[in-house]
């Protein structure tokens, strides 16, 4: 941004020059040094301040300090270059580039810099155009200074002292100038150096910023320990998006473990979580289910069910895949079940219309048939079977027991999920929580083992434990199962006995 407009040099008033813009607070020690100078000088013509026309008097926008000293000796009128007719925009690129060139008594800073950029994204103005007013040839400057922001109040405080006040004689050095000789040190901190902890907590800033203000030479060790706590807050967020259905002081338990350090390294040199990571995370969900009673498997069923005690389940509902590539699954629930089903136990299984007849003989394997339930589904869960022209609105449930059965309880058999109630949202097979809760709640009692080996997102898990069931899932896709853990986490976390949902 350029002014084409030449300036008039005049003496004016004090008291016709209103606040004006003004890029950055005034110093006091710099007020002093021009005290000083002028009680010897006075205010030399070679030294205008900048102003602006405005009705009534003048706009300043360059000299804030020379215009305070002046008024200490005191001064009635100042020289003055005097522009006409400028935007907004142009009083404040003149007002920066005018106070850098001119402030020399008190050299802007970074954190001069800084405080204006905010000051400009606060007065609503576009990133291009405070660059332009800044001097600055891309908006990237623009949004990187106003990132700092992110900074704690308590850390940009003690930032500000390192610009205020000497820190060692080896850091010091003379500044001459025509106004006078300035005496100044460096700060060890700039926007580079902030950038990199910007992301952090303000606890962990404040710590970094103390070590510098401590030694300014630190920076490997600030580096460092920046690089270690970012680490730590990756894995505090996926711990707390991980376990955010577990009760709070098991969460704590985790961020606790993590700032321990331990973890560090492995996040470190991959930028993911790693196995001690994951190891706690799958501790803290086993401890939490095996409190809720519930046990979920990673895995294939034949291979989970051959490592469970045998005649520990009293009864499994589950819904398989259906189709004619996935026959043989039946006869693996089949053998499954001839191990976990206690003497008396059922297997409760959905399956298609369309291989009804092939599945029920690959069932028979150590099991009796006992009855074949309905489960409705009405709305859009409705299928369209087009080989068949048919559409379907209910499944078969074909309920098998496991000798010698004795009897249970009266029921009615026909189970029913709410209209369109459907859990799509968790798996690409899913039944409706209310729906299976409806089928458990018919064919077992409260108590009772529950056990799912193809659990899917886990809705059948979630009726169970919200029926007064204890369950055991299993379930080999990765995301599946872990959709599966935290649902029944949020169900024992947010929902405990008596069930609300689904009734008692």
């Amino acid at each position: 941004m350029s002014i084409d407009r030449e300036p008039r040099l005049e003496w004016i008033a004090l008291e016709a020059l209103a606040a004006g813009i003004q890029p950055r607070s005034i110093q006091e020690q710099g007020v002093r040094r021009l005290v000083e100078s002028m009680q010897d000088d006075g205010f030399l013509p070679q030294f205008p301040i900048v102003v602006s026309v405005m009705e009534g008097g003048y706009r300043l926008l360059a000299g804030h300090h020379r215009v305070e000293a002046a008024r200490r000796i005191p001064c009635v009128k100042v020289p003055a270059l005097v522009y006409t007719d400028l935007t907004s925009d142009e009083e404040w690129h003149l007002a920066v580039a005018t106070n850098r060139a001119h402030e020399a008594a008190t050299p802007p800073t970074f954190v001069d810099d800084t405080e204006l950029v905010w000051k400009l994204m606060e007065t609503g103005k576009k990133q291009d155009v405070i660059a332009s007013i800044m001097g600055w040839k891309s908006n990237v400057q623009v949004s990187q200074y106003y990132a700092l922001k992110r900074i704690s109040p308590e850390g940009w405080k003690l930032i500000l002292t390192t610009f205020e006040e000497p820190m060692a004689s080896k850091e010091e050095e003379v500044v001459k100038t025509d106004l006078t000789t300035v005496k100044t040190h460096r700060s060890p901190f700039n926007e580079g150096i902030l950038r990199e902890i910007v992301s952090l907590t303000h606890s962990q800033q404040v710590e970094l910023i103390k070590l510098l203000v401590k030694d300014p030479h630190a920076k490997a060790d600030y580096r460092k320990t920046a690089e270690r706590y970012k680490a730590r807050n990756n894995m505090k967020a996926e711990a707390e998006q991980t376990l955010r259905a577990l009760p709070h002081e098991m969460l704590a338990r985790a961020l606790e473990e993590i700032d321990k350090g331990y973890m560090d390294k492995e996040w470190l040199a991959e930028k993911v979580s790693g196995e001690r990571f994951q190891k706690l995370m799958q501790q803290l969900l086993d401890e939490h289910a095996e409190k809720q009673s519930y046990r979920l498997y990673e895995g294939a069923c034949a291979d989970i069910a051959a490592k469970l005690e045998p005649e520990s389940v009293d009864v499994i509902v589950t819904d398989p895949p259906y189709g004619e590539d996935y026959l043989d699954e039946y006869k693996t629930l089949a053998s499954i079940a001839g191990r976990l089903l206690r003497p008396g136990g059922s297997l409760v299984v959905m399956c298609g219309q369309y291989h009804l007849l092939d599945v029920g003989p690959l069932l028979r394997d150590g099991l009796k048939y006992h009855w074949c339930l309905t489960y409705l589904t009405p709305g859009h869960q409705a299928a369209q079977i087009w080989s068949r022209e048919v559409n379907t609105f209910w499944k078969p449930v074909l309920w098998f027991v496991k000798e010698p059965y004795t009897g249970g309880k009266w029921l009615g058999d026909v189970a029913k999920s709410p209209i369109n109630g459907t859990d799509k949202r968790y798996h690409k097979w899913g039944q409706s929580e209310e729906g299976m809760a409806d089928l458990i709640d018919r064919v077992s009692q409260p108590g009772d083992m529950i056990c799912d080996p193809f659990m899917g997102g886990g809705s059948t898990g979630v009726a169970a434990i919200r029926k007064q069931r204890k369950f055991i899932g299993i379930e080999k896709d990765p995301e599946a199962f872990a959709t599966a853990e935290l649902r029944l986490a949020e169900a024992t976390t947010k929902s405990l006995l008596p069930d609300a949902k689904y009734g008692k």
